[in-house]
């Protein structure tokens, strides 16, 4: 129900004439071999490896093929690299194993020994993708910014994308240990202080979920293992669980009232007064996730209110959904909707709106909408779809939740 959107490697100049049109005359700039073939071929050009994590299921993976890689820029410019894409739910699991690969699309950058040197998380328009494939090729990658990191401790801008990508590279840890180091450098700059706040909000926030989702895939399994916890902020509530999980009569409340109680606590180191409008979002979304479902209500209206025009369709898709998950602000959220719809009516994205205005009693234009996204869609989506159309008709709540009321799931049997 309810599709939610939450991006890759190739040949060289010489032969990319040869292997430039597949079928029906789309452009095809991908590698033809395994990832040890694609280490060897990029050894002898003297290249990278770019190698494109998809899923069958994974609608910004399809979407990056329609719209990126066609794009013939695209396609010259992964003519430089060796361009490799795999299914990591097949033939690609035990790579993206090995590269702590956890979300869809992801496109590692690797050099011929098979050492990530950057990677790309995400949907990215043909663009914004080719500037970032040229920044890599340039040198420009995370690995020379943690370098230039450790030359000069207070390079902010340095601090800000290697946090990012010790996160992409789930080592919460290390972010939140730069970011505690460049603090301590600055003790009394208060624009420096509003940095490291955010920073540090960010990553013990991402340190807090893949906590909280390991101790969820526990909890199902009847605790095979205990999961190492700290006793740090964002995650106190559930060290002291884990510390004593013998004596929790009912673990799965535990396990909620742990989770809301951290979020809290992260919650309020958060000033909104300092925040952009990424950063509401990023906020927003936590606090949705973890249950606190009138604070983020609150930041998705702070952010509705200070939004630029245009801002990205999932950016807008998401807010929407998440609001019609809390039952809040529901003409605010079908306004989001029906401007991501404009922008883009992707079935996914006519899918939130057509919710909404099944919620707000528009019955005749809610299945209107979610007709077309059926008909432009097919498999498992196509018939998501058509059982909403189904419900719609008949007057059934959708019965669409925040999935915090259904944590940690249920134990398998």
């Amino acid at each position: 129900m309810g599709i939610r959107k939450i991006v890759i490697l190739a040949v060289g100049a010489g032969s990319l004439v040869a292997g430039l049109f597949g079928c029906a005359g789309r452009p095809d700039p991908w590698f033809d071999s395994g990832l040890e073939e694609a280490f060897a071929e990029a050894g002898e050009r003297g290249t990278l490896v770019m190698v494109d994590f998809k899923t069958d299921w994974c609608t910004w993976c399809k979407r990056l093929d329609r719209d990126t890689f066609s794009d013939p820029a695209v396609v010259a410019e992964l003519g430089e690299v060796v361009a490799l894409q795999l299914d990591a739910e097949k033939e690609g699991v035990d790579s993206a194993e090995r590269y702590g690969v956890r979300s869809y699309p992801t496109i590692l950058f690797l050099d011929s020994a098979g050492n990530e040197v950057d990677r790309i998380l995400g949907y990215l328009p043909p663009d914004a993708f080719l500037a970032e494939v040229q920044r890599i090729r340039a040198g420009d990658t995370f690995n020379a910014c943690l370098a230039r990191l450790n030359e000069d401790p207070a390079n902010l801008e340095a601090l800000e994308r290697a946090v990012e990508g010790l996160l992409e590279r789930s080592d919460a840890i290390a972010a939140i240990v730069r970011v505690e180091d460049f603090h301590a450098t600055h003790p009394e700059d208060g624009s420096a202080h509003d940095h490291c706040r955010n920073l540090m909000f960010t990553a013990r926030r991402t340190m807090n979920e893949s906590l909280y989702r390991s101790a969820a895939r526990l909890f199902r399994r009847d605790w095979p293992e205990v999961p190492e916890v700290a006793d740090s902020l964002g995650v106190a509530h559930l060290h002291a669980m884990m510390v004593d999980l013998d004596a929790v009569e009912d673990d799965r409340q535990a396990l909620r009232s742990a989770r809301f109680d951290d979020a809290q606590a992260l919650l309020e180191t958060v000033d909104s007064e300092t925040l952009d409008t990424p950063q509401l979002l990023e906020v927003a979304g936590f606090a949705f996730r973890a249950g606190h479902f009138d604070q983020a209500t609150d930041l998705y209206r702070r952010w509705f209110d200070l939004r630029q025009l245009g801002e990205g369709v999932e950016h807008l898709n998401q807010a929407a959904w998440n609001l019609y998950l809390v039952e809040r602000e529901t003409r605010a959220a079908i306004a989001l909707a029906q401007e991501a719809y404009d922008v883009d009516r992707e079935p996914g994205v006519g899918d939130t709106l057509a919710r909404l205005l099944y919620a707000d009693g528009k019955v005749d234009e809610a299945i209107e909408i979610e007709t077309r996204a059926a008909e432009n869609s097919d498999g498992r989506s196509a018939e998501d779809y058509a059982k909403v159309i189904e419900m719609m008709r008949s007057g059934e709540d959708l019965g669409d939740r925040p999935s915090f009321e259904d944590f940690p799931g249920e134990k398998q049997s």
